[in-house]
């Protein structure tokens, strides 16, 4: 029964979730032109919703730009009353997930040729989105974001289409997410969409890894941790799930997926086209036929399998008949017409005789039971509504599949006079069965009322005693627990809660039987940073305040995201200024190596004295490095001698640490001492301290000896 909706015919409902519904419609055009497409109509509640709208019009602007062999094309966008659609390409065929369902019933996978030739697919299509330029020339730097198996369509002629753009954004040149919102599928998510860090072509090599593996395999890459965003935890399923596939899955084809699915995005392939070159080189390797005719077969043998969309171009096709169609009178079945082999001789028809009789007899009881048993199959015994139809349940009356594209529309009903079952069932749904006959009249109408399915949630925490609320109802039970009695297929809220820890909120849908198991690990409210000093004794002041101890510093009671000045200083090398902000999830580690202080020392000795440093003849200048202790000799022919023991070091002042050169000085006799005019005493004489610049040292041996004067510079680079 067809539906107009705007310009479009909608023939058939393909497919229904939580956001809308998609219908297989026709578009036509005087008598000359028709065209089949796929319509996309989103539920009007949603379209009221101007966050959603956004991420609507996000998928229709970028998917009108798109135009290439594997990515499915996008031909219109609006809005009919509250409902706004999209109209896209009709793809004739299934998508991967249902193949990979389909197979797995029958304990089967997908050839690995076959795979392989899905994969190369994708990422040619996610080659061409990467390098999607704009009107200047610039790329856009789009990455799809929510790339898995429901979203990659297999036509019937084995073509590899990917679709579903609502998630598709231009990432900035950091990489940093849209409104910083995590968005995608769990499953196939790379872990810097979990932290919540730069997303890049690379986050969809990771998904396009995941995809590869789980044909390859049959199973989750991420099996047992597809549904937690606890990295550890992912971390340890991807490396198990890479271990038990060696037994399975070719070396060659193992590397190539654990390349993609590498934690650091650096170490993935830097682009599809890089990993299209690795696919193109494994298909040479394992197989040289062309795949396009096994993949459409293997496409038609699915039984999800859309049928071809050129049998709704025929003007007033039926939709809903689940009977061979007859041809047919105003009031009922035609009777075929009979051509006698021969004519009839009149000379004997005088009488007949009971041969004839009964041949006639035969012949009409013949007739007549065929005429009921055509009557029996392909006369409707009545028509059929039914109400409260969850979307996308499947529908059997006698056991006969039927198609319906609304809850409204009336099923015909064949064999007359019985007793009629009808089935409605639906994934994460109670199945509903009822038996009904027309012996009231021609129409019967059914409520369907099916409960969904119940599941478990099977919680634990590190560390454990979580408070846990479902759907904003607290649990009595603290974890880890179980908690039973869950909707299957509706979003469920889980917010976990510790005292001292950041809380975590996030949401599920079971889809199986089996309890879905979630583990998560809490992060404290503060942080703790560690700094590690060279040298180990150095000070360091976090804000002004001074961090007691020596390296390794432990810095605990931080604030996440806030950022602190570091100072640190040591006596002998130049000081250093750092800014750090700790961050969750990342070790908190600040290391600061401090440079030696240096400085160079020009010594001008009076005259008739030699200099020697540490026991050599040296020029009038020397290097002081950090703590180094340098000792300088001024003797003349005369045997006097004035020893100094040199060492830079620095002095803390009000104004921070300056640097100063440490002096220790002794005369052989002794000798009186004046320091830059000022009297300084009878040696020996100790902690002098002399700042950079010029100084005067005069100095006279014995009482009323000779004086004399050397000139001291100090330099600080």
């Amino acid at each position: 029964m067809e539906t107009q909706f705007g310009q479009y015919q909608l023939l058939e409902r393909i497919a229904a979730g939580g956001m809308g519904e998609v219908y297989l419609a026709r578009i036509t055009r005087g008598k000359a032109f028709q065209k089949v497409v796929a319509v996309k109509k989103i539920l009007p509640e949603l379209t009221a919703k101007p966050t959603f709208m956004v991420q609507f019009e996000n998928e229709a602007r970028f998917a009108a730009r798109l135009n290439h062999a594997n990515i499915v094309s996008v031909y219109d966008y609006g809005a009919r009353g509250d409902e706004a659609f999209l109209a896209m390409e009709y793809v004739d065929g299934v998508d991967l997930a249902s193949l990979i369902d389909h197979l797995g019933q029958q304990q089967h996978l997908i050839a690995l040729p076959d795979a392989l030739a899905i994969a190369l697919g994708l990422s040619q299509g996610l080659d061409y989105l990467h390098r999607l330029k704009d009107t200047q020339g610039e790329e856009l730097g789009l990455v799809h974001q929510d790339i898995s198996p429901q979203n990659i369509l297999l036509s019937s002629e084995g073509e590899v289409k990917l679709t579903d753009f609502g998630l598709v954004r231009a990432v900035c040149k950091a990489g940093q997410p849209l409104e910083g919102k995590l968005l995608g599928k769990l499953a196939y998510m790379a872990p810097e969409q979990i932290k919540g860090g730069a997303i890049t072509r690379r986050s969809d090599l990771f998904s396009a890894g995941c995809v590869l593996f789980e044909m390859v395999t049959g199973a989750y890459l991420l099996a047992g941790a597809s549904n937690t965003m606890d990295l550890a935890t992912r971390r340890e399923a991807v490396a198990d799930s890479l271990r038990r596939a060696e037994q399975r899955c070719p070396a060659e084809v193992l590397a190539v997926i654990a390349r993609c699915v590498d934690e650091d995005p650096e170490h993935r392939y830097p682009d599809a086209k890089s990993f299209s070159r690795d696919l193109r080189r494994l298909l040479a390797l394992f197989e040289t036929r062309s795949h396009a005719a096994d993949l459409a077969a293997l496409v038609r043998s699915c039984p999800g399998r859309r049928q071809s969309a050129n049998l709704y171009m025929e003007e007033g096709r039926t939709l809903v008949a689940s009977r061979p169609i007859a041809g047919t009178t105003g009031r009922g079945v035609m009777a075929p017409t009979v051509q006698a082999e021969q004519p009839i001789n009149r000379r004997r028809s005088a009488g007949w005789s009971p041969r004839m009789i009964l041949a006639l007899g035969v012949l009409v009881a013949v007739a007549g039971l065929a005429l009921l048993g055509v009557w029996w199959f392909l006369v409707p015994d009545g028509t059929l509504s039914l109400t409260g139809i969850p979307s996308g349940a499947r529908i059997l009356v006698d056991e006969t599949p039927v198609a319906v594209t609304g809850a409204d529309q009336a099923i015909q009903v064949y064999g007359q006079g019985r007793v009629h079952t009808v089935k409605v069932e639906q994934r994460l749904f109670q199945p509903f069965a009822q038996q009904f006959s027309f012996e009231e009249g021609d129409h019967v109408e059914l409520a369907v009322t099916m409960a969904r399915q119940r599941g478990a949630l099977v919680i634990e925490t590190v560390p454990p005693g979580a408070s846990v609320s479902i759907n904003g109802t607290l649990k009595e039970q603290p974890t880890p627990v179980q908690v039973q009695d869950l909707e299957m297929g509706v979003p469920i809220e889980l917010r976990l809660e510790r005292a001292g820890s950041v809380p975590f909120t996030g949401v599920y849908t079971l889809t199986s039987a089996e309890p879905m198991r979630i583990h998560h690990r809490f992060e404290a409210i503060s942080l703790s940073a560690r700094v590690v000093t060279t040298p180990a004794d150095a000070l360091v002041y976090l804000d002004g305040r001074q961090v007691r101890g020596e390296s390794p510093f432990i810095i605990p009671g931080l604030t996440p995201d806030q950022s602190y000045s570091l100072e640190v200083s040591h006596r002998s090398c130049v000081p250093a200024h750092q800014v750090f902000i700790p961050r969750r999830g990342k070790e908190n580690q600040v290391e600061v190596a401090l440079q030696p202080l240096k400085a160079r020392v020009v010594l001008s000795p009076p005259e008739g004295f030699a200099l020697l440093v540490d026991g050599k003849a040296a020029q009038r200048d020397f290097m002081l490095d950090g703590e180094a202790v340098r000792l300088v000799l001024l003797k003349n022919s005369q045997g006097q001698k004035i020893s100094l023991r040199c060492k830079l070091i620095q002095v803390r002042s009000t104004t921070g640490l300056r640097p100063r050169l440490h002096v220790n000085i002794n005369a052989n006799p002794w000798a009186r001492l004046a320091l830059d005019g000022q009297p300084g005493g009878v040696t020996p004489m100790g902690d002098i301290m002399l700042g950079p610049g010029n100084h005067q040292m005069a100095f006279s041996f014995g009482d009323g000896g000779k004086k004399y004067t050397a000139t001291v510079k100090l330099v600080i680079p």
